[in-house]
């Protein structure tokens, strides 16, 4: 019997974690024998484990994913160590049977109260980028990435490069606290690097870091006319209040 955890949920970094989360441990029968049912355990932050016992049969080489009853408490701004334990019945090797991992809870940012800038420079913007994200959703490698080179001021800008597909490239903002009745100023400078093939660019909204959330267009960029850099500036609105992302695609 050789039971071996194999995976855990990646809850990642998120501003809407909340006090009841499933934790998903993924576990794999690595023996020759069949595992009759199995010790499940997880801890927060080195917290009380939470010890369930699953009655799941796993045939040798199959993997099981087990979905913890008891949720997790993560609605508290921070870090969280979650450690996930799963031991067989008569497990004869108990090296393979843990694992961790780390997800951050923060707070979105009110940008009535804290405007948001990013200048993608090292120290402080690298530090709020990490709460940003892209998406390659044509899933071709070639997505948003820092460079040292075009930037517009500075010494960085975000580039997304060629690509021999057709372009289908998101870049997410972290979380921004929106209220209803208040219109907010977006500004940003972009330009194409060439002509021969260039880029659109738009930028939506939505309320999660992901493209099926994006439903709202707030400006599309005409495509320029030449290789120089392009302001932008807008003013909208959001309907509710509420979490939101602005999406540049």
């Amino acid at each position: 019997i050789d039971a071996q955890l194999v995976g855990i949920t990646d809850l990642g970094v998120s501003c809407t974690l909340g006090n009841a989360e499933t934790i998903t441990a993924w576990v794999r029968n690595f023996g020759s024998d069949t595992i009759m049912g199995f010790t499940a355990t997880y801890k927060i932050n080195g917290g009380t484990p939470v010890v369930e016992n699953p009655t799941d049969t796993i045939l040798p080489g199959d993997t099981l994913m087990y979905d913890f009853t008891t949720p997790a408490n993560l609605s508290a701004a921070g870090m969280y160590n979650i450690w996930v334990g799963a031991t067989g019945t008569g497990d004869a090797n108990l090296a393979n049977d843990t694992g961790s991992i780390m997800v951050e809870n923060y707070m979105a940012q009110n940008i009535a109260t804290t405007p948001l800038t990013m200048g993608f420079e090292p120290g402080a913007d690298s530090i709020a980028l990490g709460y940003w994200s892209v998406a390659d959703n044509n899933a071709d490698g070639a997505t948003w990435a820092l460079i040292n080179t075009f930037n517009h001021t500075g010494t960085r800008c975000l580039r997304k490069p060629g690509s021999a597909a057709t372009d289908d490239d998101w870049l997410f903002t972290n979380c921004l606290d929106l209220q209803t009745g208040n219109s907010y100023r977006l500004e940003y400078w972009y330009k194409n690097y060439e002509l021969t093939a260039p880029c659109s660019l738009e930028v939506s909204i939505g309320t999660d870091a992901d493209v099926a959330a994006m439903t709202t267009s707030i400006v599309q960029n005409p495509i320029p006319t030449d290789t120089s850099y392009k302001q932008v500036v807008m003013l909208f609105t959001v309907p509710s209040s509420g979490v939101y992302h602005l999406g540049w695609h």
